[in-house]
């Protein structure tokens, strides 16, 4: 498993694994799809958490890029396993869900 993806993702099940019942993130994705204000606080969270972290990344100069692209991968999974619960996600395990989506999140964080 590639380390920084691996770090990535697992973080990433960190902290959507808890109790989503009164977790922020998940109101925030929930309104983020109908209200502007919300929408324009998960750019916000994007632009100045997600793609600074990336731009240490391999190609400084398109970390805005990919960035974008991870966040299509990991908050797709937020929506699928925790807000539409859909079964065919919910049921994989967290180990499956590692081994599946490390490398698609290498392959972004590698990508030129």
């Amino acid at each position: 498993m590639d380390r920084p993806a691996g770090v990535l993702v697992g973080h990433f099940l960190d902290r959507w694994e808890g109790d989503p019942a009164d977790d922020a993130l998940l109101l925030l994705l929930r309104s983020a799809v109908t209200n502007e204000r919300a929408a324009a606080r998960v750019h916000e969270v994007f632009a100045t958490q997600v793609a600074p972290a990336l731009a240490t990344a391999p190609g400084p100069d398109s970390a805005a890029r990919r960035a974008a692209m991870l966040s299509t991968q990991l908050l797709g999974l937020a929506l699928t396993r925790y807000l539409l619960r859909l079964p065919a996600v919910v049921s994989l395990s967290r180990p499956a869900l590692e081994q599946t989506l490390t490398p698609a999140i290498h392959a972004t964080l590698t990508a030129p």
